[in-house]
This record gives C-alpha cells, sequence and structure tokens, in this order.
C-alpha cells in the first residue's frame, strides 16, 4: 500500500490536468505505480515521462547493458518496484542468472564479461563512495562504449535513482509489474 493517493483514473486529476494523466497512457500504454504517485505532481510526472521514454526505449545502449544498469541502480538503492521490473528485461536480454543473482545477494560477481566489469565498475563508483568515477574507470568506458553510451548509461543510473528514491519514500510494492518497464 502506498503512503499516499495514486492515480489510477483519469477522474483523479481536476479537468485541467487531466492531460497529464492521458499522456502516460500515450506514451506507456497504462499508469503504473510509479506514475500513480507521480501524477500527484503532475509536471513532475510528464517531464519524468519524457526521460523515461528515452532511456527506456531510444537509448543507443544494448539491451544487456541497458539491463544491467538498470538492476545494478535498483540494487544499490533496495528499490524492489525497480528490481522487479527490470530482473525479466535483463534475463531475456542475455544476462545470466547467475549474474542477477549475484547483484541481487550483493555477492562476489565470478564470470563475468569484460564489458560486464567494466559497466559495474563504472555504476559501482557513480553509485557508492564518493559518487564519482575515476579517471582509468571512465576512460575504459568511453574507449568501450563511446561518448553516448556514457553519458546514456550515467543518465539511466539517474533515471533509476531518482524514481527509486520516488517508489522507496511512498512505499510502492512490485504488484503489477508488466512486460515493458513502466518506471
Amino acid at each position: 500500500m502506498s503512503r499516499i493517493p495514486l492515480i489510477t483514473k483519469h477522474e483523479d486529476l481536476p479537468a485541467e490536468r487531466q492531460h497529464f494523466f492521458d499522456r502516460i497512457i500515450r506514451t506507456r500504454g497504462r499508469v503504473t505505480e510509479p506514475f500513480q504517485v507521480l501524477l500527484n505532481s503532475p509536471e513532475v510526472a510528464d517531464r519524468l515521462a519524457s526521460v523515461g521514454d528515452f532511456l527506456l526505449y531510444d537509448t543507443v545502449l544494448s539491451p544487456a547493458v541497458k539491463t544491467l544498469t538498470w538492476l545494478i541502480a535498483a540494487r544499490e538503492y533496495d528499490c524492489e518496484y525497480a528490481w522487479a521490473a527490470s530482473a525479466p528485461h535483463a534475463r531475456k536480454a542475455g544476462v545470466r542468472d547467475e549474474l542477477i543473482n549475484a547483484i541481487w545477494n550483493r555477492k562476489p560477481l565470478a564470470g563475468v564479461t569484460e564489458e560486464q566489469e567494466l559497466l559495474i565498475g563504472f555504476c559501482h563508483q557513480l553509485l557508492r563512495g564518493n559518487h564519482h568515477v575515476s579517471d582509468p574507470a571512465y576512460r575504459a568506458a568511453i574507449e568501450h562504449f563511446g561518448t553516448a553510451a556514457t553519458v546514456q548509461i550515467a543518465a539511466t543510473i539517474g533515471y533509476f535513482v531518482m524514481m527509486a528514491c520516488v517508489l522507496n519514500a511512498f512505499e510502492v510494492a512490485p504488484k503489477t509489474v508488466g512486460p515493458e518497464p513502466q518506471l
């Protein structure tokens, strides 16, 4: 049960704000729990939907890189909703169950590819400690992924962290996560 009212239908908003609800439906096909919370501040919901549309669906990142980034951010912020939304997509993108389970259980990550190791290191540096990336990790990410993709990895982490803060603050549980990531 969420701590604040969930906006679940058009009529939950005043007439002059219902277009925000419509936009979420148009871009995502439904209004999931994160946006049911965010629609309590419709302008925030609208802007986050735009950012999410790009980072979830139009990024240059491969599905495996994108979904592994989602999992790392979700786990670092202990966001069960984001984890539940992300794990099936990571599996579909070819991220091994052993790696997914190791991330969930905060166990050593054995048997990862060089790309996964680089990505995990980059993400962990941003999410832990001083929240900066060392020069060697930065150079390795730029060399491997390219500048645009590295920017999108960092932005994806930021988006998932922001959504995790909202989901965790209002205690949104993973109950109706569907086939597409709806954060």
